[in-house]
């Protein structure tokens, strides 16, 4: 089977080339590019989004970077652009994902879309481009170059980076000496985070659960709602009628918060790695079925609740009265946290990334310009 029919077989319909006009690019270009594929899709959260971006401030001097969103990614469209990024484009469709990469010419592709499919990871890697691939647990990850999965467990693939040396935490977050962590023997301040959108609302979830138990109103709770959060008055005038004792904080950076604070009750994202890293004992909820395969809060020994969606009140309720009226609990998690080392899992991914910019595997490319559905034409 040549190229183009294996290309077709997987989903993919390509122009030949004779790859002297890439080639002419490549040799010319005076500065390294890395496009950033990302999803950022209503009702699907903004974590792809922030790790995209955070890794591409992280990036070394020279290297210029494009964002090129998933079909429908309106959401994250609006967050690379309140981030002031320049290049950000939105794709169409599937194929125009691969259009936007051969415009851009990069010298890698990041993934950070999820599970892929083996013919769009194949459509890149024809055209002699290494790929990184986030979080991504499909058939497409056996063809990538490296995948990182730093919330999941050992996949027996070589080529996968897993566990939470890969947590990308942002430099942002200032891990507490062994002088001035919190040893308070009693809670004060709980931190309420879920996110830049919160789709599954778990921060109402959250809310009701304390309205109704006195022990648990007596706290003061600092309230965070991302750019995307679409409840924002819900929340505002829920916390004014039933009494609680609340500071709502709107799209600011939550690191000082968790400086602040006696422990958090965050979603099984990205963010328990940094409350971990600034060893905040944490109550963590799912947001979704898919969270529920992340297991780094076992580790860290945080209580976990199951899936937000489906899991009674009960279990979250006691879940948070446990971990805030036991401080020999929060005492033992404090001691597990202060022994890891999260500090160098941005450092890694750095260095995976630097290590495949520039990188050929001796093959041709195959690609360029632009995909057609006239494929017989091609072929003829």
């Amino acid at each position: 089977m040549n190229h183009f029919r294996l290309l077709l077989a997987q989903g993919f319909m390509i122009s030949t080339t004779t790859t002297k006009k890439w080639e002419k690019d490549e040799k010319h270009s005076l500065n390294k590019k890395v496009v950033f594929v990302v999803k950022g899709i209503k009702g699907k959260g903004l974590g792809h989004c922030f790790r995209a971006w955070t890794i591409a401030q992280s990036l070394p001097a020279g290297i210029d970077r494009t964002f090129i969103l998933s079909p429908n990614s309106h959401l994250g469209v609006k967050f690379f652009k309140q981030k002031l990024e320049d290049n950000v484009a939105l794709s169409d469709n599937d194929e125009d994902i691969i259009n936007k990469i051969i415009e851009a010419k990069p010298k890698l592709v990041i993934n950070d879309i999820l599970n892929t499919e083996p013919g769009y990871i194949k459509t890149i890697k024809k055209m002699n481009i290494p790929v990184i691939n986030f979080e991504d647990i499909g058939l497409g990850s056996i063809y990538a170059d490296c995948v990182i999965n730093a919330v999941y467990s050992d996949s027996g693939n070589h080529k996968v980076l897993f566990g939470k040396d890969y947590a990308d935490i942002r430099k942002d977050f200032v891990k507490p000496t062994r002088e001035n962590i919190n040893k308070n023997p009693t809670v004060s301040d709980i931190l309420i985070s879920f996110g830049g959108e919160d789709p599954t609302n778990l921060t109402q979830k959250t809310l009701n659960i304390i309205a109704k138990n006195p022990k648990l109103s007596s706290f003061h709770y600092y309230i965070a709602l991302g750019p995307s959060y679409q409840h924002q008055h819900n929340i505002e005038h829920f916390v004014k009628t039933k009494g609680i004792k609340a500071t709502i904080i709107v799209n600011q950076d939550i690191a000082p918060l968790m400086a602040i604070v006696d422990m958090a009750i965050t979603a099984n994202c990205r963010t328990v790695f940094e409350t971990a890293f600034m060893c905040l004992p944490t109550v963590v909820i799912s947001a979704n079925e898919r969270e529920c395969l992340h297991t780094f809060y076992r580790e860290a020994m945080f209580p976990y609740c199951g899936n937000g969606q489906l899991v009674n009140d009960a279990i979250i309720e006691n879940n948070i009265l446990k971990l805030a009226y036991n401080a020999d609990i929060r005492q033992s998690i404090v001691e597990k946290l202060f022994t890891m080392d999260l500090s160098k899992g941005m450092e890694r991914i750095i260095g995976q990334i630097s290590k495949f910019i520039g990188h050929t595997n001796g093959h041709q490319p195959l690609v360029t310009h632009h995909l057609t559905h006239n494929i017989e034409k091609e072929l003829s």
